[in-house]
Parts: structure tokens; C-alpha cells; sequence
């Protein structure tokens, strides 16, 4: 089968309803338009329209593909089509519609049926919406494709094999057939340039033709049914033989861009503040987690998307990008796992500094939360036992990505929210090791070419995806893109200024604690004092509340903040009387 001349159209529609509009002269359409829907049951109409919002559309997208069979039917005036159009609300609902129609190839015009996904369309009344000059030609080719679709039929009998495409449920938003009438745009351009460049994209052969002129198409949707009728102009289109060519554009430069970030993330996993355990340990492992669930999601979709499409040569080249992303993904959740076997011992110390930590009685005293067995020594640990940790700890790993890519991947298909989740994750995988250089109060261990590098990849699909106004995926640009450039680029200034002026100069200074929580004297000790005042060289006596004095807590509280109250400690670890420190800086201030 040749599929040719497939123009995917998108665009701002009008939907127009049957009366003149308030202040407005009325259209010319509307009296053909009252004597067209002039005897339909409005109870009807508004029952097969359905839920679907018919007045709130706010976009089409059209795809046909011209079926020839046979190199003959190349240069045959009229020329069976089938498609699908998309009619989105501006409420992202969308509804989906299977196209079957007949192109008046020499006048650029589209006739034909619209019929909701699931349901059988009737193509016997093709020849009825043609010109009378071609009804018979339009006849023979419904012959012909009906032909075609028993012989089909009669296969699947044979084999037992059901018809998938009759296995789609039906829509239940509405239920309405259109029909419709497209008008291909003249493009000023010679035939015989025309016809140059309609060879050249069929077979490519080098030789220098003419920039392909834009598609516009104008047309209009009109359903007796439902009482409906929509028209829509200006819809911009893109021939399958350049959407093809755009598509080994994109897989050449995201080969390279991909090829660059493993060639970064190589060089970084090699130098001396990759390889170190004192510089593994100033990395965030998360930072590497985040981009590899991101090149996961991409490695599914060229993946997807080529061998989707594999009946067109052209899509093998998205999986040489995909390639080099599953190799990144690997790569990527292998350094995440050395970093967290490295910064493993971290957490078990500060796990255990918490509990260790001194716990305060409500009476003052101090208790104790180390182990009593007086052993603190670890057994050496056996290369069994640092295998199953290993092994553990990589399929804990490779398990939490596996999970992230299989939630994230569905719920981007379905919901714009994820979208926006998934793309605020996306532009932040920076946050993480921003936080632990301020943190720990070390500089990052990123080399600086690791960190450019990488940030403007990142940068290159997101720019792509919804910065391109003719991308290969069909996404409409958005604002947005240029705000993720923003984001990552203040990431990068931030962990720039953290190697520059310290890693927590964002972080405002602690103002010193003059009147720190220190262990307070023994209870029977003869005298309550807590040393000597550095100053007037007299103890520092604290009145304390006598445990067996029944008191609310928040009076406990307070009697503690004035014992605190009582004495200063200074940084140069001399403790003093309040009144005196205080007294002393005020005299030496004076002076």
C-alpha cells in the first residue's frame, strides 16, 4: 500500500449554530442553513449530540492518507482516502472520528464521510456528495473498496481472527455522523515545479527542487443528525513525506545531543571527584534518579514511536536515539548506585548519633540512649554478606525506577495534570544536589562541564517538545518551555555561586545562642552552681524546681527559661552572669 499526501491540520475552528448572531448582519449560509436543518426533531439532535461540548471546540486535527495500490493509480484524478479527526473542547476533552472519502486530486478537493470511532460507516453514499461528473468514477472506487473490506472480512472468517478495528467500544459522548467538504488552498506555484518536487519527495534522489509551499485547507463539518454545523479555516497541514523528513531531522540531533550527555556523564563517573568516596559523597544520588526516570520516559517513547510506525523506514531512526537513552538510564542508575553505597555509612551514623543524643528529663537530668553492652565494634562484614547488600540495594533501585517509569509514562497519555507534574520534576533535577552541598556545607562534586553540558541537553527536548511550532509529536508550543530555560539556568547559577561563595551563602546566619540548654548541677550536690563567672569571679548560682513539686508544664518551661536566663555562654567557651557579660560589652562598646 502507498500512502501519500497524509496533511495533519490543526487550528482554531468556528462552530456556528443556526440563528443570526446579536448586532451582526446575518451570514450568507444561514438561509441555506434553515432550509437544510428546517424538518429535523430537535429531541433527536440533542440526544445524539450528546455530552460532547460541540460549543466549545477549540481545535481539529485532520489526518488523511490517500490509498493507492498500484503505480498506475499515481497519477489517477480522484483518489479513495481514509483519516481521522480529532475534535478537542476547551476543556481537553477530545472525541475522535474515522474519516472515508474521495480527492478530486487536479481541484484539491476532500468529500466525504465522518463516522464516531466504533461504528461502521456507510461509504455507498460517497458517490451522492460528489460533483455529477465524477459520480460514476466515485461509484467504481466505492466498488472497488467495498471489494477490498469483504475479502477482508471473509480472511478473518477463515482464520478465526476477530477484526480489532470493529472491536473499538463506541463513543458515548455522542453520536453523530458528519458529513464534510475540504478545500486544498492554491499555491501560486508552477506545475512543473510542483510536479518536481512531488517526485523528489516520493523518491529522493538529491536534486534541487523548491522549498515546499505551505498546505492550507479550508472546510466545513455539517451533521443533519445532531443539528450541527462547523467550519473551519486556515487549517495549516504537513505532507507525510516531510513529516517523515522533519522526523530524521529530530532522531539525527537527539542522537548527538544524547551521545554528548553519555560522553558528560562518562567523563564525570571518571574524574578524580567521581571515582573518590570524598567526592562521590558530595553528590546527590537523586539528582541522578531524576534524570534517569526522564531518559527512561524517553527511551519508551522512541522506542515506542519507532517501531509503532515501522511500516515507514523513516522511524527506524528513532530508535538509535532511544538506544543511546536506555545506555544513559543504565549508566545513570549505576552512578546512583554508588553513590548510595557510598553515603550508606552516612546514614547509619547519623542514625545513630540521633539515638545516642542525650534525652532531658522533665527534672533536668540527663539519660543516656547508648547500648549498655559495651560492644561498639562491627563484625567485619564477609563478601556474602556485601553481596546481598549490593544485590539488594540494586534491585531496590532498578525496582523504584521500573515503578517511576510505568506511573509516570501512563498518567503523562492521560491526564494534562501529570504533565505538569511530570515536567516540574523534570526542570528540577538540580534542586537535590543544591540542597545537599548547603546541608552537608560542602561544594558540589559536579564537574562544570558536566553541569553545562547536561543542563543545555535537558533543555534541547524541552525546547523541542514545546518550543518547536512544527515538532514531530504534534505538541502545541507553550510559554512554558521558555520557563523551564529560566529554571535550570537559575539551578546552574546557584551551584556556580555555591563553588564561588560557599555552598550555604543563600542560607542566613544563625545569630549566636548566648543562652544555650546545658546540663544542670546534681541535685544533691551542696552547692547549685555552675562554675565561675569569668567577669566578677563569683559562682553562678541557678535555682532550680524541685522535682517532687507538682506544676503545670508550661510553669516547668518557664522556670527553666529563666535558669537560662542566669547565666551566658560566649564563644569563646567562658561562661558568665548574664548581668556582667551584658555590662562588660556595654562598657567596651562605649568606648
Amino acid at each position: 500500500m502507498d500512502v501519500r499526501n497524509a496533511p495533519t491540520a490543526a487550528n482554531e475552528p468556528e462552530t456556528r449554530n443556526d440563528g443570526p448572531r446579536q448586532n451582526r448582519s446575518p451570514p450568507l449560509w444561514i438561509s441555506a442553513a434553515k432550509t437544510y436543518f428546517g424538518n429535523i426533531n430537535v429531541s433527536d439532535t440533542v440526544e445524539r449530540a450528546g455530552n460532547f461540548g460541540w460549543t466549545r471546540l477549540s481545535k481539529i486535527a485532520v489526518t488523511i492518507i490517500e490509498l493507492r495500490d498500484s503505480a498506475n493509480d499515481a497519477a489517477a484524478d480522484i483518489v479513495f482516502f481514509q483519516g481521522k479527526a480529532d475534535f478537542t473542547t476547551d476543556g481537553d476533552t477530545e472525541l475522535r472520528m474515522h474519516l472515508d472519502g474521495i480527492h478530486v486530486t487536479e481541484t484539491g478537493v476532500f468529500v466525504g464521510i465522518a463516522t464516531p470511532f466504533g461504528q461502521v460507516s456507510d461509504i455507498r453514499i460517497l458517490p451522492s456528495l460528489v460533483h455529477n461528473d465524477i459520480m460514476n468514477e466515485t461509484e467504481i472506487m466505492v466498488t472497488q473498496e467495498l471489494d477490498k473490506r469483504i475479502k477482508k472480512l471473509n480472511s478473518l472468517i477463515d482464520t478465526g481472527s476477530p477484526d480489532e478495528d470493529n472491536l473499538k467500544e463506541e463513543s458515548e459522548t455522542a453520536n453523530c455522523h458528519f458529513t464534510f467538504h475540504f478545500q486544498l488552498r492554491p499555491s501560486h506555484v508552477i506545475p512543473k515545479l510542483l510536479e518536481e518536487l512531488e517526485t523528489e519527495l516520493e523518491n529522493p534522489s538529491g536534486l534541487t527542487t523548491i522549498p515546499s509551499p505551505p498546505l492550507y485547507l479550508d472546510g466545513v463539518f455539517i451533521s443533519k443528525s445532531c443539528g450541527i454545523f462547523i467550519e473551519t479555516k486556515g487549517m495549516k497541514g504537513l505532507k507525510l513525506q516531510k513529516f517523515w523528513q522533519k522526523a530524521t531531522t529530530y532522531a539525527g540531533y537527539a542522537f548527538v545531543v544524547y551521545l554528548g550527555l553519555l560522553v558528560l556523564l562518562m567523563r564525570q563517573m571518571e574524574s578524580s571527584s567521581g571515582r573518590t568516596p570524598a567526592g562521590v559523597s558530595r553528590i546527590s544520588r537523586w539528582t541522578m534518579i531524576i534524570q534517569a526516570i526522564a531518559d527512561g520516559i524517553s527511551f519508551i517513547g522512541h522506542l515506542t514511536f519507532g517501531i509503532l510506525f515501522s511500516e515507514h523506514r523513516s522511524s527506524l531512526s528513532l530508535l538509535a536515539p532511544g538506544f543511546l537513552a536506555c545506555l544513559l538510564l543504565v549508566y545513570e542508575t549505576r552512578y546512583a548506585i554508588l553513590i548510595r553505597q557510598v553515603q550508606g555509612p552516612e546514614d547509619v551514623i547519623l542514625r545513630e548519633s540521633i539515638q545516642s543524643n542525650d534525652i532531658r528529663s522533665a527534672d533536668g537530668s540527663t539519660v543516656s540512649a547508648r547500648s549498655d553492652n559495651g560492644n561498639d565494634d562491627q563484625r567485619p562484614t564477609g563478601f556474602i554478606q556485601a553481596f546481598k547488600k549490593y544485590l539488594r540495594l540494586l534491585t531496590r533501585s532498578w525496582f523504584f525506577i521500573l515503578i517511576s517509569l510505568i506511573f509516570f509514562f501512563d498518567l503523562i497519555l492521560t491526564s494534562v495534570v501529570m504533565i505538569v507534574i511530570v515536567g516540574c520534576v523534570y526542570t528540577s533535577f538540580w534542586i537535590p544536589q543544591i540542597y545537599r552541598s548547603a546541608v552537608r556545607g560542602s561544594r558540589p562534586g559536579l564537574s562544570m562541564e558536566y553541569m553545562i553540558g547536561g543542563t543545555l541537553g535537558r533543555l534541547f527536548f524541552a525546547l523541542y517538545i514545546f518550543g518547536c511550532p512544527e515538532n514531530v509529536l504534534g505538541v502545541q508550543t507553550s510559554r512554558w518551555a521558555y520557563l523551564s530555560v529560566l529554571l535550570l539556568s537559575l539551578q546552574v547559577a546557584i551551584i556556580l555561586c555555591q563553588e564561588s561563595f560557599g555552598p550555604s551563602f543563600f542560607v542566613p546566619q544563625r545569630s549566636y545562642d548566648y543562652h544555650p540548654s546545658i546540663t544542670m548541677p546534681d541535685a544533691e550536690a551542696p552547692k547549685q552552681t555552675l562554675g565561675d563567672c569569668a567577669i566578677c569571679m563569683e559562682p553562678i548560682l541557678v535555682q532550680q524546681q524541685e522535682p517532687f513539686v507538682s506544676a503545670p508544664t508550661n510553669l516547668l518551661r518557664g522556670n527553666k527559661t529563666r535558669a537560662r536566663k542566669e547565666y551566658a555562654w560566649a564563644p569563646c567557651n567562658h561562661i558568665f552572669h548574664s548581668d556582667c557579660l551584658e555590662t562588660w560589652l556595654a562598657i567596651k562598646a562605649s568606648e
